[in-house]
């Protein structure tokens, strides 16, 4: 669930913008956020969580199968951050890790803003 939304203070007519709305929630499989929940948790309870739900398309790039979401998840595991790559909305990208040290990046944006590429996602770390 999203507690909260803060904009950017850029206004450029080219930018996308994206809104969450607080308290909204979406299926854990096609988020960022989701993503990182499901690659912390034990694969049974992981396993039975998707099978209650299933994996609905919600765009041509969402992950469909239990093998594909396995594989996405163990990326995640070692990449320590998660991607949503128009998963759940054409045109929009996001990403997320949690917070382990001194540092947080939770983003999203227009999917031709938002690079993911690792030497660009350097650029994304806040200091907090």
């Amino acid at each position: 669930m999203v507690v909260k939304s803060v904009g950017s203070p850029r206004h450029d007519a080219l930018l996308t913008r994206v809104f969450t709305t607080p308290g909204s929630i979406a299926p854990l499989y096609c988020r960022d956020v989701g993503k990182q929940f499901l690659a912390d948790l034990p694969p049974a309870r992981m396993n039975k969580m998707i099978d209650n739900t299933g994996l609905r398309p919600w765009t041509p790039h969402t992950i469909t199968s239990a093998d594909d979401l396995d594989a996405a998840l163990q990326v995640v595991r070692q990449q320590g951050y998660a991607v949503d790559d128009e998963e759940r909305e054409i045109g929009v990208r996001c990403l997320f890790t949690p917070i382990l040290s001194d540092t947080v990046v939770v983003t999203d944006g227009g999917a031709e803003r938002l690079s993911l590429y690792p030497r660009d996602l350097a650029a994304l770390v806040i200091p907090v």
